[in-house]
C-alpha cells in the first residue's frame, strides 16, 4: 500500500534477519515523527513492531523492496518504506554547487534554511555564485564530505536523501561532521553522527574517534546548537561502560562537551572487567607509592598532587582541574556549569597554586 506521501507500508513483512544491518531498536513514537527522522538519517525505512517499538532499516529503499519477505514469526509488524528520491528542482529556483568534479543542484531557499554558509551566500549574492553556480576550491572533509553534505542539504522536507546516505563508516562520519562545521549546519552534523551510530555496531575506538570530531566541530556553533550537538554526543557514548570512557586531552577541546563527558562518565555503568581493572590500579598505585614513586604523574591524584599537562588518562578530579584551567573564563561566566564542574573536584586532595586559589574564588562566586 502506498499513501499520498509516497510511503509504502507492508504488513507482516521485513528484511530477512541475515540481511539486516543493526538498526537498533528505538522506543515507540508517532509514525509521522519516525518517518521524519528516518528521512533525516538517510535510511530506506523502518519496522513498527507489536507494542510500538521501532527498528530502523538503514539500507537503501530499493534494497529493502528487493529483500523484503513475509515474516511468519513477526505477525503484527508493519514495514514502512521511504518514498523514492525526486528529481532536481527547476533551474530558476536553484543553484548548482560544485567541488572536485561533483555537482549538485538544489533550491537556494532549502540551502539557506539548512546552512548558515549558504544563507550568507544568498544574502550577499557573492560573485562566485553569479550565474547560478557556486564552486568550492577546497572543502573540509574532501569529496566524500562534500557529497554527503550536499545530498543532505539539497533534499526537500518529506523527500528521501538517497545515495550516498546513510553514513556507514567511521571515515564517512568524520568527513560529514567536518563538512557540517564548515557549512554551518548543526542539523547535518547531528544527522551524520546519528545515521552512523544506528546503522553500524561501532567499537570503542571508532566511537571515540567520531566523538572527538563532534566535539571539535561543536565549537563552530552557538550555545543553543551546541546543546543539541552535545545531546547527540552523549547518546553516542552512553553505551560504553565507565572503564572505557577514559578522560584525556582530546576531551578538553570544548568546555560544554568536556563537562558533558564528566557527567556521562559519572552516570555510566561499571562492568566486572572495569571493577577488576580499578582494583588492580589501586593495588598497583599502592605498591608504587611504597616503592617511592608517589610523585609520579600517573598516580598524582592518589598521592595528593595534581600536575597539569600530562597525557595520561585522568581521574574525574584531574580532568575537572584540566578543564577549568583550559576554559576558566567560560566557567566563570556560567555559574551553573561551574557548579557542575566543581562537584567533580575532590576537596580532600591538595591542588597546587595558583590553580587552587582560582578554584576557591570560582567556588565562592558560584
Amino acid at each position: 500500500m502506498t499513501d499520498n506521501l509516497g510511503w509504502q507500508v507492508f504488513e507482516d513483512e521485513d528484511v530477512p534477519e541475515s540481511s539486516r544491518d543493526p538498526g537498533r531498536q528505538q522506543p515507540a513514537a508517532p509514525i509521522a515523527a519516525t518517518r521524519e527522522r528516518c528521512l533525516q538519517l538517510g535510511y530506506g525505512g523502518f519496522v513498527v513492531k507489536r507494542g510500538g517499538n521501532i527498528s530502523f532499516r538503514p539500507q537503501a529503499r530499493e534494497e529493502i523492496l528487493q529483500l523484503k519477505v513475509g515474516n511468519i514469526w513477526g505477525r503484527g509488524i508493519m514495514l514502512h518504506v521511504a518514498p523514492a528520491p525526486l528529481g532536481e528542482p527547476p533551474s530558476e529556483e536553484s543553484i548548482v554547487v560544485e567541488h572536485g568534479g561533483i555537482a549538485r543542484r538544489a533550491r537556494t531557499s532549502t540551502l539557506a534554511r539548512k546552512s548558515g554558509y549558504f544563507a550568507s551566500l544568498c544574502r550577499h549574492d557573492w560573485a562566485d555564485g553569479a550565474g547560478g553556480v557556486h564552486r568550492f576550491g577546497e572543502f573540509p572533509g574532501g569529496i566524500e564530505g562534500f557529497g554527503l553534505a550536499m545530498a543532505w542539504l539539497a533534499v526537500e522536507e518529506g523527500e528521501s536523501i538517497g545515495a550516498p546516505w546513510p553514513v556507514r563508516s567511521c571515515n564517512e562520519a568524520c568527513a560529514a561532521i567536518e563538512a557540517a562545521a564548515y557549512v554551518d549546519s548543526a542539523g547535518l552534523l547531528r544527522a551524520a553522527a546519528c545515521s552512523w551510530r544506528l546503522a553500524v555496531s561501532p567499537n570503542r575506538d571508532q566511537l571515540l574517534q567520531v566523538a572527538e570530531a563532534v566535539m571539535t566541530a561543536s565549537l563552530q556553533f552557538c550555545a543553543e546548537e551546541q546543546e543539541a550537538i552535545i545531546d547527540e554526543l552523549c547518546a553516542m557514548l552512553q553505551e560504553l561502560p565507565r572503564h572505557q570512557l577514559c578522560l584525556g586531552p582530546e576531551f578538553l577541546i570544548a568546555p560544554s562537551a568536556g563537562l558533558a563527558m564528566l557527567e556521562l562518565r559519572n552516570k555510566a555503568k561499571e562492568t566486572l572487567v572495569g571493577h577488576i581493572r580499578n582494583v588492580g590500579s589501586l593495588v598497583g598505585s599502592f605498591f608504587r607509592a611504597a616503592g617511592g614513586e608517589a610523585g609520579d604523574t600517573a598516580t598524582s591524584s592518589r598521592s595528593g598532587t595534581t600536575e597539569l599537562g600530562t597525557d595520561a588518562a585522568w581521574t574525574p578530579h584531574d580532568f575537572a582541574l584540566q578543564l577549568f584551567a583550559a576554559h576558566e573564563p567560560f566557567f566563570l561566566s556560567r555559574l551553573p556549569a561551574c557548579r557542575k564542574l566543581l562537584r567533580h573536584v575532590d576537596a580532600q586532595l591538595p591542588i597546587t597554586p595558583p590553580l587552587c586559589f582560582r578554584l576557591a574564588a570560582a567556588a565562592a562566586a558560584s
